[in-house]
């Protein structure tokens, strides 16, 4: 494999007002020192009942998730704990539940202007993360040291972690109370919020773990001030939470067959043509290079400029597809099918998500959902398929406190969609503190582990008396084999095709049937509770126990097969019957075809809509199939020449099989002049053995 290269087209920096606003926004007012004022409660009453009748103007956005008696009760129950004058920040504890209770993002509250600049400089001396419900030290301040990167904290001045996650989480606007968003800012600003919400300490008492000890430790740290706050915020892995990076970048990599778009942000509504025209480049060199596999980095993107995503959308789509359900004012054109790039992408696509995707990014992540375009990986969006914009500002008169209030609500054309959840990743990917620690982009790598297993072109085809099938094995490790298996009084007699180390992928048996597999992204397989378990090898189960594909689909209606999570089977027989099982749309699928051939790849047909099908592969077996006069085996091995893989799944061998005549083609090594003709009967009666397929050959590459 030749050397990774990297191709950056552009890198697009966006202005960013700074990593304490973001953490705790504030607003265009005038400077209030923290803790300091106190504002007499007539002030405060007054500054409430502004804020309430603000809310309370855009009844059709706070009541979608709260009805308006319950939301009343609210407004009156926090209005009466304004008894006495207050800081800042206990107004706030007043006022920003309110403000989250109505699940809407853009319905937020901000921090008066300079508040920070002003603030008490008393911060906690720890950049903390969540991870599945942990909290975990990513950096220590000086202040600190003892408590080293990777310990688990488990309480903050004798209150548990999980109490003061309720209240920092209870204070953060999100869409539909979305806890993928309230954990990303949780992550990205713990020190700020805790201060607003807990006070700001001059020391903190911290009951933790150590990194791989389980006995609880306690210490008290010193507080640190703001820029030591920031330094301990920054850091090289921005996948769980850092407002820095806004990066645009276009990079080619795995000897040019995967590519990577990675999109920041969206917010590009002076310029959208400075995002447009790096789409445009970096679609022309994929368009270029042919390039099947395009892994689409979008996390910590929050939205932007409906206009840019829906470019994007044209070059991913199968067909022109309205962006929006409904005309919404400027944004009328989109609620109009999206014509489709002049070089659009057809092969496969892997994004990738977290829970900083906001406003109109899980717009366009719930069209590609919708449609099935590519495979999600991450965690869950932090907005949904709609969400509330249009935003109003308004300074409470008193605190100077700035409310921002949606007025409109913006949904994507989709359907069977929830307000209250984001877009789920098809395979959800959360790092530990140990990747964190260690810079391990682990939502990547995972991607990438899935382009590099994904291979293998499979065609079955029965025409002309003759019922063919022909199959490529992808995977950069040539060590392969072949293993021939006599009948016995029970079990039919067989050949399998594999490799040293996992010997079992494919073959066919004396009966004619054959099967293999074509390895899939995770496909979201349950388990029936109905049926009893399967634990053995499919594919050897089904070589030596059955004869038709009516014998494979009993098998597979019978028992729970767990490896149809990550795997599709294409099985045929000699009578020309073939068939896909997969697991797709919620169930076990047993696909069949209506021509006289069939083809399977790495995608799940069955939740393939419009026939856009996302494999390279795929498309140019269905051309060469539909477009021949005539089935042969030398139409069979052009195809399988023509789809043949390089790189890191490159093609290891090739077979094609005559099932009514029970004999085996065999390919090595993409070598489609050199051939082994065996016929299964023959071989069978030389006895089992297992034998290193290279060698068949009499001059193995």
């Amino acid at each position: 494999m030749r050397k990774k290269t990297r191709v950056i087209l552009i890198v697009a920096v966006l202005s960013w007002i700074g990593l304490l606003a973001s953490a705790c926004p504030q607003g265009p007012a005038d400077t209030l020192a923290a803790e300091q004022n106190r504002f007499p409660a007539e002030g405060l009453r007054e500054d409430f009942q502004q804020l309430r009748e603000a809310m309370e103007e855009n009844g059709s956005i706070i009541y979608q998730f709260t009805e308006k008696e319950t939301f009343d009760r609210l407004f009156d129950e926090q209005y009466e704990k304004i008894t006495r004058a207050m800081t800042v920040e206990e107004f706030r504890r007043i006022i920003a539940p309110v403000v989250a209770q109505a699940g809407c993002l853009h319905t937020s509250l901000w921090m008066p202007h300079g508040y920070w600049h002003n603030a008490t400089e008393k911060l906690i001396p720890l950049r903390l993360v969540f991870l599945k419900g942990k909290c975990f030290v990513w950096r220590a301040c000086a202040e600190a040291e003892e408590v080293r990167a990777g310990s688990e904290i488990t309480a903050i001045n004798g209150k548990p972690i999980s109490e003061i996650l309720d209240v920092l989480k209870g204070n953060i606007s999100s869409d539909g109370y979305n806890d993928s968003f309230r954990t990303f800012k949780m992550n990205e600003g713990f020190a700020y919020r805790y201060a607003l919400d807990f006070g700001f300490k001059g020391s903190f008492e911290l009951t933790y773990r150590l990194p791989g000890q389980e006995d609880v430790r306690t210490a008290t740290v010193q507080a640190t001030d703001r820029e030591g706050a920031l330094k301990c915020s920054l850091g090289k892995n921005s996948t769980e939470g850092n407002a820095l990076d806004f990066t645009h970048t276009f990079e080619v990599i795995e000897d040019s067959t995967v590519a990577i778009i990675t999109a920041r942000s969206f917010a590009f509504y002076d310029t959208p043509e400075t995002f447009t025209s790096f789409i445009d480049s970096a679609f022309n060199v994929i368009h270029e290079h042919d390039i099947e596999h395009l892994i689409l980095d979008i996390r910590n993107n929050d939205g932007g400029n409906p206009f840019c995503t829906a470019h994007l959308l044209s070059y991913l789509e199968p067909k022109p597809l309205p962006y929006f359900a409904e005309e919404y004012g400027r944004y009328a054109s989109l609620a109009q099918p999206i014509p489709r790039a002049e070089k659009p992408f057809t092969g496969a696509l892997y994004t990738l998500i977290n829970g900083n995707n906001i406003s109109t990014t899980p717009h366009f992540c719930a069209l590609l959902k919708h449609h099935t375009i590519g495979t999600f990986i991450g965690t869950e969006t932090g907005g949904t398929y709609a969400c509330n914009a249009a935003t109003k500002d308004l300074t409470l008169k008193n605190t100077r406190f700035i409310l921002s209030v949606a007025t409109k609500s913006f949904a994507a054309a989709v359907e069977g969609f929830s307000k209250t959840r984001g877009i789920i990743p098809d395979t959800t990917v959360t790092s530990t503190i140990e990747d964190l620690l260690n810079g391990k982009d682990v939502q990547k790598e995972c991607a990438l582990e899935l382009i590099r297993s994904q291979g293998c072109t499979v065609v079955m085809a029965a025409r002309d008396s003759l019922v063919l099938v022909g199959n490529n094995e992808d995977r950069n490790h040539p060590q392969t084999i072949v293993i021939f298996k006599p009948a016995t009084e029970k079990y039919h007699g067989s050949i399998i095709f594999g490799y040293d180390d996992t010997p079992i992928q494919g073959g066919m048996n004396d009966q004619g049937l054959f099967i293999d597999a074509n390895a899939l992204a995770p496909t979201g397989w349950k388990s029936d509770p109905n049926k009893p378990p399967f634990g053995g090898s499919v594919m050897l189960f089904v070589l030596t126990t059955c004869a038709t594909c009516e014998n494979v689909k009993a098998f597979f209606e019978k028992y729970n097969v767990p490896a149809l999570e990550k795997a599709q089977f294409p099985v045929a027989d000699r009578s020309g019957a073939s068939m896909v099982v997969e697991y797709g749309q919620g169930r076990v699928q047993f696909l069949r075809s209506n021509a006289w051939y069939q083809i399977a790849t790495n995608f799940v047909m069955s939740n393939i809509k419009d026939e856009g099908y996302p494999c390279a592969r795929y498309r140019t077996a269905d051309t060469m199939l539909s477009e021949a006069p005539e089935l042969s085996p030398d139409l069979i091995r052009k195809i399988l020449d023509k789809t043949h893989q390089e790189g890191n799944a490159l093609t290891v061998y090739s077979n094609i099989y005559d099932l009514k005549k029970g004999t085996i083609r065999i390919y090595n090594l993409r070598n489609f002049e050199e051939v082994v003709i065996m016929d299964l009967a023959e071989e069978l009666k030389k006895g089992e053995r297992r034998v290193e397929l290279p060698g068949l050959f009499k001059k193995a590459e």
